[in-house]
């Protein structure tokens, strides 16, 4: 078992012990560390620990009111939920890629939380979210990489309302439909990647993407190209001649049918693939 001490932290920034206020980042990577002294309890002023490539089962708990940013990349964490980061509620940024979590649980108390990135968890099963994390703080996201995990509870992806940037890739996302509602609803959505899914077949869902959301500035990893805009504005053009449907009226022939704009046109072909 090796501890991260106040001591490894003074010599590294060079302070004599009771000059530790004056630290605000803290960067000990791939060092092997598996757990923190109480001591550090004492870096009142932290704003910033990176902690990533050791071997750390869970999050460090002691108070830091000011830290904003946690990077606890590519350790051994198998838990996020209500008994952690219970002193660091003023946490922005949270970075778990490549760790063991299976379930994100309630961490309604990081009211500050903007960006999450959990991707590529080492579990064999769904990533599971909590119906705290759902209502409290997959609306306030802004960042959110899930990228590498499989999701069996589309919903989450649903209640992302303040998202900017998602990183879906190789979620095994399979149904065309309800992510393109999604997108539909995510109005502030700036990048987008869904590569390696199975939707990813569809050569043209990335400027379907574009149509529903002109605001969008890099899908797959790259940034829109002009002739991607001349594309998605062509299929805005497809889309809308959509809204117009028919049905059946009861003396023979069909009546016109429009659908109103909040309704997203490709939820009225139910029956087939969109736009093939």
């Amino acid at each position: 078992m090796t501890t991260l001490t106040l001591g490894r932290v003074l010599r590294k920034a060079r302070k004599e012990p009771g000059q530790e206020i004056g630290i605000s980042c803290v960067n000990f990577d791939n060092r092997g560390f598996t757990e923190v002294a109480p001591d550090l309890q004492s870096l009142t002023n932290l704003t910033h620990l990176s902690l990533f490539d050791n071997d750390f089962v869970e999050i460090p708990d002691l108070t830091w009111k000011k830290l904003i940013k946690i990077r606890l990349e590519n350790n051994n964490i198998q838990r996020l939920d209500h008994h952690d980061l219970q002193g660091c509620t003023a946490v922005e940024e949270l970075y778990l890629d490549r760790n063991s979590v299976e379930a994100i649980g309630n961490i309604g108390h990081l009211l500050c939380l903007r960006v999450l990135s959990i991707s590529y968890q080492r579990i064999p099963q769904d990533l599971v979210f909590s119906a705290e994390f759902k209502s409290l703080i997959a609306p306030q996201l802004e960042y959110f990489d899930i990228s590498g995990n499989l999701i069996a509870d589309r919903e989450i992806l649903h209640l992302l309302t303040s998202i900017e940037t998602l990183n879906v890739r190789d979620c095994g996302l399979a149904d065309q439909e309800a992510f393109l509602t999604m997108v539909s609803n995510a109005t502030s959505m700036r990048e987008l990647d869904f590569r390696d899914n199975p939707i990813a077949k569809n050569r043209k869902l990335k400027y379907i993407c574009v149509a529903l959301r002109p605001s969008m500035q890099k899908i797959n990893g790259e940034e829109l190209s002009e002739n991607d805009r001349i594309q998605a504005n062509g299929m805005r053009t497809v889309l809308s001649r959509r809204r117009q449907v028919t049905r059946p009226v009861r003396h023979g022939g069909v009546q016109p049918l429009t659908v109103q704009s909040s309704t997203p046109p490709y939820t009225i072909e139910r029956r087939g693939r969109i736009l093939h």
